[in-house]
């Protein structure tokens, strides 16, 4: 399995080739802060421990996994996902605790009490006492309680916590509540926190658990096929004419358009500029995937005609600088497609670039990773069944959506750089009855991914998109982008 870590070039990359067209990151913000406008305190008691907790309005959601929570106010998260594990992480607004989500899926079925055992075992294990044989004689960690059968929102559940000394300083108490919410599948709550804050940290903990449900995983399976089916029936509408269009829409090589990513200020003539991106849309031929190989070096497959979109992007990141050219080849009749991002990351006098190159025959794919440091990977991530988008046709996901213009919800499965899978993406097209000519756009690049908002013209050209975080990519000039970044002193060359 492919996996990288928050803010490595792999996922700055995958940011930059998601955000063509406004399509948001490949994934939950590493670290996305729970709140809203409005605010609610909750007094819970959950077994015995009272706490009185201000929760954010909006809920904490996993949609692959139909997990729904109050979050404190204030509270972070991040989010992972590797194959059929998906692990969350929650952190304190005052750094006093951290609880980890875990959801995992086994062909074994076992009593929460047994899965409860295993846990208290290998943490005793890890602080036990050895005897010669290397079997553990003792442990220097204790059970502090355990609590079975807890009637909670999310169903039947099973409680403990243990005391676990520090190397050099204070113990630490781990928590864990563990449900079995559907046959096969176990979902382990974990709290981390030194021995002195648990007093506080254990009710906080208690009564989060105490919010957390679970969607009828029938009820999810069959939300995700309808939306498959729908999408596989527009993109059986797709026609090599529609195609044309969108080519042309974008100009070619010599004529690319432009996209400013800033932070919108309140007066609006205090934006903050992030980054920009050159979007180029052309017909030609495989080969020209990759610019440093002559014609006359062309194998026959290079000369194969298709579809191309080429991605150049910076975004400022911090002190440093991250650079990305995405070029996608789609073939005519859409049965074969090739990529190659390139992605470096200037800070200082150091430059350090990551490459992707993956290419797909019928329902074969192949991608090759070669990382700025260690060695190169492949992958072969697997097609299962019906609605895999190509990577070209993810960027041009809201022009093909508008060709036809039938408001629904429509589901994809797409490669993802930035988990090295293929995820379900899902989009929502709406017509506001009160803005004539309007129409909005709702994108999750996976089912865990917060959504963003594109709007578009009667044309169907993007307005504006508006990401989670608060940014906006926005088409401009060239010569506007030009003056805007000279203005703020920011580096173009």
């Amino acid at each position: 399995m492919y996996t990288n870590r928050f803010n490595s070039l792999p996922c700055v990359a995958s940011l930059l080739v998601s955000f063509v067209f406004g399509t948001a990151s490949a994934g939950q913000p590493a670290a996305s802060k729970s709140g809203s406008a409005s605010k609610q305190t909750t007094s819970t008691q959950p077994a015995g421990r009272t706490a009185v907790v201000e929760f954010a309005t909006n809920p904490f959601r996993i949609e692959s996994i139909g997990l729904s929570m109050l979050l404190p106010e204030g509270a972070t998260t991040q989010l992972t996902r590797d194959g059929s594990k998906v692990t969350a992480r929650i952190l304190a607004p005052d750094q006093t605790w951290i609880i980890n989500i875990e959801s995992r899926e086994t062909t074994s079925q076992r009593p929460i009490p047994e899965v409860v055992d295993a846990i208290r075992d290998q943490i005793l294990a890890s602080v036990g006492i050895r005897n010669s044989n290397g079997t553990v004689a003792s442990s220097q960690g204790k059970v502090l309680e355990r609590k079975p059968d807890l009637s909670l929102k999310g169903g039947t559940a099973e409680r403990m916590y243990l005391l676990v000394p520090g190397p050099g300083g204070p113990a630490s108490v781990k928590g864990y509540t563990v449900f079995n919410p559907q046959p096969g599948r176990y979902l382990t709550f974990e709290l981390l926190t030194p021995e002195p804050a648990f007093e506080q940290a254990g009710p906080v903990y208690e009564a989060m658990v105490a919010t957390a449900s679970f969607e009828d995983p029938t009820k999810l399976g069959a939300a995700r096929q309808a939306a498959v089916a729908a999408g596989v029936g527009l993109m059986s509408q797709i026609s090599s004419d529609d195609f044309r269009v969108i080519m042309d829409r974008y100009g070619s090589k010599n004529k690319p358009r432009w996209d400013r990513l800033y932070e919108p200020s309140v007066s609006g003539a205090d934006d903050r500029e992030i980054g920009y991106k050159r979007i180029s849309a052309w017909i030609g031929q495989r080969g020209e995937l990759d610019s440093t190989r002559e014609r006359a070096k062309w194998r026959t497959s290079d000369k194969q005609s298709g579809y191309l979109v080429k991605l150049e992007a910076r975004i400022l990141d911090g002190s440093g600088i991250y650079d990305t050219v995405s070029i996608f080849y789609l073939s005519e009749d859409r049965t074969s497609e090739a990529w190659l991002i390139r992605s470096s990351r200037r800070e200082g006098g150091t430059v350090a670039t990551w490459t992707e190159t993956g290419a797909r025959e019928g329902s074969s794919i192949t991608v090759r990773i070669d990382p700025p440091d260690g060695q190169s990977q492949t992958i072969k991530p697997s097609i299962a069944g019906e609605g895999y988008l190509s990577r070209l046709e993810a960027v041009l996901l809201p022009d093909l959506l508008m060709t036809k213009r039938i408001p629904a919800e429509f589901g994809f499965y797409t490669y993802q750089s930035e988990s090295g899978t293929i995820r379900l993406r899902r989009e929502l097209l709406e017509q506001p009855d009160d803005r004539a000519g309007l129409w909005v756009l709702t994108t999750r690049l996976n089912e865990d991914s917060p959504p963003q908002t594109t709007s578009l013209n009667e044309l169907g050209e993007v307005i504006r998109v508006m990401l989670p975080e608060g940014r906006v990519w926005e088409p401009t000039q060239f010569d506007r982008l030009v003056s805007l970044w000279r203005r703020s002193n920011l580096p173009m060359d």
